[in-house]
Formats: structure tokens, sequence, C-alpha cells
């Protein structure tokens, strides 16, 4: 008698692993599936705010970086005025909104970037001497320059 409870216990051990597995393997998948959407979820989140590789350049820098750049006096950069666009490597030029990384409508045209790529960019327009200057917002590199405020205008 005492034989018959032994392998009583022994079957519903048995059975209680077999059916344990499941629900281990169950709660492995459910974790692994929390876990990938919680990465998805902070991948999202983190192309809308800016890192440490991708912080503006201030304008204060842009407008330094220029001025040494083409000469340009304290009393002629009065006559600059600064605009977020994009620009895309055949010289088209875009509305921007840097912050969120947004394209709006053409603007208008420049010369074509000297890096060959597309650039979220200021556009310093120094409306005395009808020149546009490019610059990076991120590296600071000049990537365009323009003798006439843009060189062709998109008319509405």
């Amino acid at each position: 008698m005492h034989r018959t409870e032994d392998t009583k216990k022994g079957s519903q051990i048995k059975f209680a692993r077999h059916h344990l597995v499941p629900s281990r393997l169950l709660i492995t998948a459910a974790i692994g599936g929390l876990a990938t959407i919680l990465v998805y979820f902070g991948l999202e989140d983190s192309l809308n705010r800016p890192s440490i590789s991708n912080i503006p350049v201030p304008p204060d820098i842009v407008l330094k970086i220029v001025a040494k750049q083409f000469n340009i006096s304290s009393q002629e950069s009065k006559n600059l005025k600064f605009n977020n666009v994009y620009v895309n490597p055949s010289g088209e030029v875009y509305q921007s909104d840097s912050e969120f990384n947004s394209i709006g409508s053409l603007l208008g045209k420049t010369e074509v970037t000297e890096t060959g790529g597309s650039h979220y960019a200021w556009e310093i327009s120094d409306t005395a001497n009808r020149k546009s200057f490019y610059v990076d917002h991120v590296t600071g590199q000049i990537i365009s320059v323009t003798n006439d405020t843009r060189v062709s205008q998109v008319v509405s």
C-alpha cells in the first residue's frame, strides 16, 4: 500500500512538471515580447529628441563661422537673417523645423552642396550683398554659398 502512494506522488510530480513547462515558456515569451515593445518605443522616442551628437549649433556660433570665413564685419552682420532650411544634394532649399526634423515647402534653389549630401542647415541671408550662406546645423560646416539670394525663387 505504501508503494502505490509513492507511485501516485511520482506521477503527480511528473504531471505537474509537464504542465509547468508550457507555463514557463509562455512567461519567457511574454517577457521577451514586452522587452521588444519597450525597446521599440524607446527607439521611436529617441528619434524625436536631440542627442549629444545631434544638438544644433546656436545662431551666434553660426554667425561667427560665417563672419570669419567671409570677412563680414559686425556692422555688416546686422543685415543677416537666419532661417532653418533643408538642402538636398541638388541644391533645392526647403523650409524646415530642425527640432522635429520635418521638411516643409520648397523655397528655392541654391548651389549644389559641397558634400554631395542632404543637410538640415542654417540659411544666413545677407540682404545688403544679396548672398546666402548655408551652414550645416549640427557640424557648422559651410555646405553651400549663393551669390544671389536663392539662385531661383519658386513662384507660388
